[in-house]
């Protein structure tokens, strides 16, 4: 998947890099990205339950 780009990063004088730990971080942050947006989906989702019935108890919500 990076193969085109590390050719340019090696020859460019960045041959110091690990390029694998790069490509799992990157995973990483893509993952911690989608599971941050389904949160916030929840919470939104959430919220508009509470200001529909404001008398909800808490255990009800969640």
């Amino acid at each position: 998947m990076t193969a085109p780009f590390i050719g340019t990063l090696l020859f460019s004088g960045y041959s110091h890099l690990n390029i694998r730990e790069i490509f799992y971080g990157s995973i990483l942050i893509g993952a911690l990205g989608a599971a941050m947006d389904i949160a916030m989906d929840v919470a939104a989702s959430m919220e508009e339950i509470k200001l529909k019935k404001p008398d909800i108890k808490i255990t009800e919500l969640i």
